[in-house]
């Protein structure tokens, strides 16, 4: 379920998926830029937070352990912001939102 973010950014698959218990989400960046990434439930509520820094440009690969979480539907977000980290006033659009799907099975 990889997306586009803009030019300067590209979410990709994460690995394994469905998973047990850990899991790997891959970015790639062409520049540093500063970017969120978070898990969410099928509710919407935010359940973990894995990045929020400024990372340079390249391919990243952040992990996550989903111990304590109960089997089901997740979904991770990245949100690219300006490099100082400011998005008043941006539309999700200018923040290049990309968003994936997991599936956690025990």
């Amino acid at each position: 379920d990889g997306s586009t973010l803009s030019a300067s950014a590209s979410l990709d698959r994460c690995f394994p998926n469905p998973f047990a218990s850990r899991t790997a989400i891959q970015f790639s960046l062409s520049r540093s830029v500063w970017v969120r990434l978070a898990i969410f439930d099928v509710f919407g509520r935010e359940v973990a937070l894995l990045v929020d820094e400024v990372k340079g440009p390249g391919q990243h690969r952040v992990p996550w352990e989903a111990g304590g979480m109960a089997s089901g539907m997740y979904f991770y977000q990245l949100q690219q912001r300006a490099a100082d980290g400011s998005a008043s006033g941006l539309s999700p659009e200018m923040l290049g939102l990309g968003t994936g799907r997991l599936v956690l099975i025990r």
